[in-house]
């Protein structure tokens, strides 16, 4: 199977016999990373590492293999748990989308250390322009500071960038990897977010087994290109009263309506523009923690 050396992205082969079975090859560079079902193995010289830019990205040993049966379902207290990534003990409140589109030339890690300081309790990089080498070197300055400050770090769309950077998990869309295949390749304790629209998509996720639903737009918002349909408060709240998972309200969301979203029955919201658009990163965070928490 040919593939492209710079990181074209993942290539998949997969074999149905009864749910989902199969692997993945990811490129990074010329260096390569096999996944078998969630395991992880090097195939370089060094099996322990991927040299980068410098800079080494330690690679985990074969996570545990998912565990039979039904995975459990985290409902809304998010007291517990045995990880600073576990679902159930995740603090949902202030999500930073950090996206180098809409930072304004700044520098995104930063960004997300002076919007951590002041409140975020959770990160998602999302680097859609970005190429793969290029996004996974923003993740692996991330995960350090990150980790020391036991807030987790969610990767957008990628997979792959979240197992080679030991991310907490991932945040899906609807036409990305599907979750299924995602858990199989991450195992059951990485976090796996997913996009929702309607309360038909919430529920299917849920059964899928997702840690948590991105719910959205609330609001008109300039940060998505293929923007869905708006729901507004009123779809944010049949969705919440639909499923038992955390949900995370994002589109559109300021300091000036943060409140009226979380009185709709969201978990905690995600934005992008409210913190990465302002002049002052802390003052930003400060103001929409004090409008989340009333």
């Amino acid at each position: 199977m040919a593939m492209n050396p710079i990181c074209s992205g993942i290539s998949l082969r997969s074999q149905t016999v009864s749910g989902i079975k199969g692997f993945m090859f990811f490129m990074i560079s010329q260096d390569r990373l096999n996944c078998y079902n969630g395991s992880v193995a090097l195939k370089q010289t060094d099996d322990r590492s991927i040299g980068l830019r410098g800079r080494t990205a330690r690679i985990l040993a074969p996570p545990e293999k998912a565990r039979q049966g039904a995975r459990t379902k985290f409902g809304r207290p998010l007291e517990g748990g045995t990880r600073s990534g576990s679902p159930s003990k995740v603090d949902w409140t202030l999500c930073l989308i950090a996206d180098p589109e809409f930072s304004a030339d700044r520098n995104i890690p930063a960004i997300v250390e002076d919007a951590v300081r002041s409140g975020v309790t959770l990160v998602q990089l999302r680097a859609k322009n970005l190429s793969c080498r290029d996004f996974l070197d923003l993740a692996l300055n991330l995960t350090a500071f990150l980790n020391a400050h036991h807030i987790p770090l969610i990767i957008n769309d990628r997979v792959d960038i979240a197992l080679a950077c030991r991310a907490s998990g991932v945040h899906l869309g609807q036409d990305d990897l599907p979750l299924p295949l995602a858990r199989q390749l991450l195992g059951p304790d990485k976090i796996i977010g997913i996009s929702v629209n309607s309360r038909e998509e919430a529920v299917a996720a849920e059964k899928q087994g997702a840690d948590y639903l991105g719910v959205g737009p609330v609001y008109p918002t300039s940060t998505k290109k293929d923007l869905r349909a708006i729901l507004g408060l009123p779809g944010l709240k049949a969705i919440s009263e639909t499923v038992r998972i955390p949900i995370l309200a994002i589109g559109g969301i300021t300091a000036e309506n943060a409140g009226e979203v979380m009185a709709s029955g969201a978990d905690g919201v995600a934005v992008i523009s409210a913190i990465l658009g302002a002049e002052d990163i802390s003052q930003a965070t400060r103001k929409l923690l004090e409008a989340i928490q009333g």
